[in-house]
């Protein structure tokens, strides 16, 4: 009958609404080849998020290989979490480079400026390492230009691996994700539960905690 019609159109939106997708090609959006990485499809796409890997210690695991003792870089460790998430928006995965942020170059960053002048969308997640993060955000607020004029870019990242227990990369990401629906456009570092921006925050070098520049 029309009721029992009613009903399971009513538990077919609900599967849709609280199941994550699984991750999808997509096709160039901006000239930034992506991957769609979850996002249910009853949802707008006007806060889709462009999430993108520029390597770091939340991407780093232990080696695959026998016989090596240093930690590898390489599977985004934000999408892992994020599908986990219940997230009402698309995301979208670039990945820029897979390095130790000590290892991140000029051309690195250069190449991040391009990849999110080509994003159409409005809020862009990068994910980086702690070392040379606030470095890769002062780069932004010098070379950005008209590239990143309309955005919002909040830069991320985490003390242990994401893949390790006790880390702290969920709940950056998290703090990140909800930055980008309320912060105004710019460039901001997200750490330590604090969102700064990027021209008001500095290392504490004794702690490793990012804090405003304007603390003592």
């Amino acid at each position: 009958g029309v009721e029992s019609t009613e009903n399971a159109t009513r538990r077919r939106v609900q599967r849709m609404i609280t199941l994550p997708c699984r991750a999808t090609p997509v096709s160039r959006r901006g000239g930034v080849l992506g991957r769609r990485i979850l996002g249910a499809r009853c949802f707008s796409t006007r806060n889709e998020v462009c999430v993108v890997q520029m390597g770091g210690t939340i991407d780093k695991d232990y080696p695959r290989n026998v016989g090596q003792y240093g930690f590898e870089i390489g599977e985004a460790a934000a999408p892992r979490v994020l599908r986990e998430s219940y997230l009402a928006f698309r995301a979208h995965e670039v990945s820029i480079c897979q390095k130790d942020s000590q290892d991140i170059t000029a051309e690195d960053r250069a190449a991040l400026v391009e990849a999110i002048g080509k994003w159409d969308g409005q809020r862009v997640l990068i994910t980086h390492g702690t070392d040379t993060m606030l470095d890769s955000a002062a780069y932004l607020l010098e070379n950005g230009g008209d590239a990143l004029a309309d955005k919002t870019v909040v830069l991320t990242g985490s003390y242990k691996p994401e893949c390790f227990k006790g880390s702290d990369a969920a709940f950056n990401l998290g703090v990140a994700i909800g930055a980008l629906q309320l912060v105004p456009c710019g460039v901001y570092v997200s750490m330590n539960g604090l969102v700064h921006e990027a021209s008001n925050v500095r290392r504490d070098l004794e702690s490793g905690y990012f804090c405003s520049s304007e603390d003592d």
